[in-house]
């Protein structure tokens, strides 16, 4: 079967709007474990592609069986941060997730699937004390 010119040229035109369309989302690694009662951040930085951000915001909680607290994150140089006080930074893990909404009442989560449900788990260790 033989394609026509103007239909491959339509298909390809196609293929390149499609890849040009960049879906939003964010991309963060979580700290592998956070020493309790210190101070420290998360960061993430979002992909907006083509929507207008509105808010990011961070849910936290260190009981699992606890209501999340909501906290919006701050912008700063390309990455968004949330600063840790040490009383955020109690008990034996940290349990969060991050959102971004935008205009269009759009939003994405990390992480993606279940983000309440199934949300980041940071081991919190204690502080190493020096020996006398």
């Amino acid at each position: 079967m033989k394609i026509p010119g103007y239909l491959l040229y339509c298909l390809l035109m196609l293929t390149q709007y499609s890849f040009a369309a960049e879906t939003p989302g964010i991309y963060h690694i979580p700290p592998k474990t956070l020493t309790q009662n210190s101070y420290a951040e998360i960061t993430c930085v979002v992909s907006v592609g083509d929507c207008h951000l509105k808010t990011v915001k961070i849910f936290l909680r260190s009981d699992p069986s606890a209501l999340y607290k909501e906290f919006a994150m701050q912008y700063h140089d390309g990455l968004w941060i949330l600063p840790l006080i040490p009383e955020m930074v109690q008990g034996d893990s940290l349990y969060y997730f991050i959102t971004a909404e935008f205009d269009d009442f759009a939003a994405v989560a990390f992480p993606t699937e279940k983000p309440a449900d199934d949300p980041v788990k940071v081991k919190l260790v204690r502080p190493k004390t020096k020996l006398k």
